[in-house]
């Protein structure tokens, strides 16, 4: 463990000392990798709460506007003398209208004003009409399965909507589980890619790097640059993060790995060479030196 992050931080200052992870288990490049999966959940989790409450918030404040109505065999009947709901907010949407079906021509038969509140304008909208139902988050429509039986009166829609305000924490643990498993899919799909083009480093390296090992220095040296990433996608509203920004990150640190590596190792090697040399004119002098005593000793004899 105290290995790890002591190569991370060596690797702040200098990216060369990243190469040690090649050698390091697998055990500690998962425990990296389940260090940014659980970042990028954190991001996401935190970026979608505030709309959640919202969201909770709004279908609160719709429940008191909803009308008396019944669903029977799929048909949507409002009750007398109430009148059609068009609820519309930064972040819900919700319509009831009976006297709107699937058959009439949306251009032509739908009146201007109506049609214009049926336009989908918030990230979230539920649309019961005389003979469907229908979903819709942001511009993707979702027929409701089962409308007929969740939403066969006014009831049972109010204690739907009040479901999604009080099991605010059961729907929070669901969604937070939901992106983790997202962000551990969408991970490994940028890491495995980025150690499929690292290979191309392969070309300028005298020894080639395979897979497995690049897939390592992937994980380890995409950690950081993700860490700041995804707390930049916290602090900066609109900001996100993309692929390419994350993969050109990495494969320039990457490059940079390899490249003060190379240097350290040319460094190593012409040392080396120097001490050879002056341990080779030592023993040359030393050998000198030898023969002139010898040659004395003979002149005295």
């Amino acid at each position: 463990m105290k290995k790890i992050f002591n190569l991370l931080k060596l690797g702040l200052k200098n990216p060369r000392y990243y190469i040690e992870s090649i050698n390091m288990p697998w055990k500690y490049i998962h425990l990296v990798a389940f260090g940014s999966i659980l970042a990028m959940t954190l991001a996401m989790f935190v970026n979608i709460i505030p709309v959640f409450s919202q969201i909770s918030d709004d279908f609160s404040n719709a429940v008191e506007y909803i009308p008396e109505y019944s669903l029977s065999e799929g048909t949507l009947n409002i009750a007398e003398g109430e009148k059609p709901l068009y609820y519309q907010s930064d972040s819900v949407q919700i319509v009831i209208d009976d006297s709107i079906n699937t058959e009439m021509g949306f251009e032509t038969e739908i009146p201007a004003e109506q049609r214009e509140m049926l336009m989908p304008k918030s990230p979230i909208g539920i649309f019961i009409i005389e003979d469907y139902a229908f979903l819709t988050v942001g511009e993707v429509v979702q027929e409701i399965p089962g409308y007929d039986y969740l939403f066969a009166n006014n009831h049972r829609f109010e204690l739907f909507l009040n479901y999604i305000v009080e099991e605010s924490f059961s729907i929070n643990t669901m969604m937070f589980v939901v992106m983790l498993v997202t962000a551990f899919f969408v991970y490994w799909f940028q890491i495995i890619l980025i150690s499929i083009m690292a290979g191309f480093f392969n070309v300028r390296l005298t020894r080639a790097i395979n897979f497995k090992a690049r897939l390592k220095l992937t994980v380890v040296i995409s950690f950081v640059p993700i860490l700041l990433l995804e707390l930049m996608s916290i602090l900066i509203p609109g900001f996100v993060p993309t692929q390419f920004t994350l993969a050109a990150i990495t494969l320039f640190l990457l490059y940079l790995a390899f490249k003060n590596h190379t240097k350290f190792i040319h460094t190593i090697m012409n040392n080396l060479d120097e001490i050879n040399t002056i341990d080779l004119n030592f023993k040359d002098d030393t050998d000198s030196q030898d023969n002139d005593d010898n040659d004395d000793d003979d002149d005295e004899k």
